[in-house]
């Protein structure tokens, strides 16, 4: 299995680089990290590439209304 650069995962290590180097707070790089990993593994059990390339707007509102719905992830609370 080859990495795919354009990938949330990959692209999330790029991205903690770039919070780090404008002096984000650990606390704000771990709450963006963990949200972006929320959302990576919606995308994979529901089946839809993680690529961002293949991301479309109806992927976003569907994760957007699972949020809604799901209890809390962190808490377990509605």
């Amino acid at each position: 299995m080859t990495q795919d650069f354009d990938d949330l995962e990959e692209l999330l290590e790029d991205f903690v680089g770039e919070l780090r180097q404008t002096n984000k707070s650990k606390g704000t790089i771990d709450t963006y990290c963990r949200n972006v990993g929320y959302f990576r593994a919606y995308l994979a059990a529901e089946g839809r590439p993680t690529n961002v390339d293949s991301l479309t707007k109806d992927a976003i509102g569907a994760y957007i209304g699972h949020t809604l719905v799901r209890p809390n992830q962190r808490t377990g609370k509605p």
